[in-house]
């Protein structure tokens, strides 16, 4: 909060510009125009110049967003450009909170490099983030592999007489 006086005449337009620290964005224009009005005030007979109030907001150019996996499997690494950032629960659910900047991209990994039986191997998806906080699904369907079994060869046993 910041207050300035200034004595101006009346109808005289004042220009009030703003700034913003860093990492932070003014959220509308960074300039406003005041036009000083005298102002009648009703309790005395003396005209009086009542204090005009202008604002700006700073908003923070990072963002918090919500990241929800759902898959059909428990315990699932969930990786965050590379790095683990939770597992997906009992319910194949996890819910991952992301910070950025608006137009960042973000990529989610399904780490599944420990269990080879299931399908698609490391799934990921990339997620462009936008300028209000937000949630995005990351919804995975796993698929079993069959294990196959080798079938053994037999010698081929005849069986019945034997020439000789």
């Amino acid at each position: 909060s910041l207050e300035k006086s200034t004595f101006k005449k009346n109808g005289e337009i004042i220009l009030v510009h703003a700034g913003c620290p860093d990492g932070m964005n003014i959220q509308s224009t960074d300039k406003k125009e005041i036009v000083v009005n005298r102002v009648l005030s009703v309790n005395s007979d003396n005209n009086v110049y009542l204090p005009v109030k202008v604002e700006f907001r700073c908003i923070s150019e990072v963002k918090e967003h919500l990241v929800i996996v759902k898959a059909n499997e428990s315990d699932i690494p969930v990786l965050l450009f590379g790095k683990e950032v939770g597992k997906t629960g009992k319910d194949g659910i996890s819910q991952i909170p992301v910070k950025g900047k608006e137009g960042e991209e973000i990529e989610i990994t399904l780490n599944t490099s420990l269990n080879n039986n299931i399908l698609p191997q490391m799934p990921s998806r990339l997620f462009q983030l936008p300028d209000t906080s937000r949630f995005f699904l990351f919804e995975q369907d796993f698929v079993k592999r069959k294990i196959t079994k080798k079938k053994s060869r037999r010698k081929n046993v005849r069986k019945g007489p034997v020439r000789l």
